[in-house]
């Protein structure tokens, strides 16, 4: 498995590696860390979640296609604008005041996973990777 460099645009959206209409074949929680599969015809991406505080996850079904990844650290998204752009965003995590302080300090970074179809999720984590096969 190689490494991709995550490359983000001003809307903190995921454009490299380009994820938009892979499927999301499996979810596995392993010591603090949540793994995705994702694949689409001939690639297949692994997004590692590492050190993972809260995370929310529902609608995980037979078919799950994801649209847009966004990666919201203190870097391009400040707990203001975060808080301020929750409804816009349908925020599930909580985020309380230590919450709020880690992520403001760079500790953690917020993800939201877009579906087409099935899977809501939302994870905090301390870091962000992503593997093609």
């Amino acid at each position: 498995m190689t490494e991709i460099q995550i490359v983000l645009n001003d809307a903190a959206e995921v454009v490299m590696p380009a994820l938009h209409d892979f499927d999301v074949k499996s979810l596995k929680i392993i010591d603090k860390s949540l793994i995705l599969l994702l694949k689409d015809r001939d690639k297949e991406f692994v997004v590692k979640f590492v050190g993972v505080e809260q995370m929310v996850v529902c609608g995980f079904c037979q078919q799950n296609i994801i649209l847009d990844l966004l990666l919201l650290s203190h870097k391009n998204c400040s707990v203001e604008e975060l808080i301020q752009s929750s409804q816009r965003l349908g925020l599930k995590c909580d985020l309380d005041s230590e919450t709020m302080h880690k992520y403001k300090n760079g500790d953690l970074v917020y993800s939201i996973l877009y579906s087409s179809v099935g899977l809501d999720l939302q994870v905090l984590s301390k870091e962000v990777h992503v593997y093609q096969n």
